[in-house]
């Protein structure tokens, strides 16, 4: 039990860290994505809580999308898409990272 708690870093004295966020090498596919993601966001003129009502989702989970902190299914990108007029997958990964 104390093996799960000091691994936890619950147990006083404990060296585990949360992962931090800040300092990760984000993939480049997913830097598209995020970037992607907010500029056709705006271009359809949605708000994140808009975009996640219609696509099925929460404002939280676009939220981390946009940032990088979550990696969307392809079930999550069609949904985005559809939900933006977006016709083409694709285009969430276009560009230049």
């Amino acid at each position: 039990m104390a093996k799960k708690l000091i691994a936890a870093g619950k147990l006083k004295g404990s060296k585990a860290k949360k992962p931090a966020v800040t300092g990760f090498i984000v993939p480049t596919l997913l830097v598209l994505f995020m970037r992607n993601l907010a500029k056709l966001r705006h271009a359809a003129g949605l708000s994140q809580a808009q975009l996640a009502a219609r696509a099925g989702l929460t404002s939280g989970y676009v939220w981390c999308l946009e940032h990088g902190l979550r990696e969307p299914s392809f079930t999550v990108i069609e949904a985005l898409g559809k939900a933006m007029g977006v016709q083409d997958p694709r285009t969430f990964f276009e560009g230049k990272p």
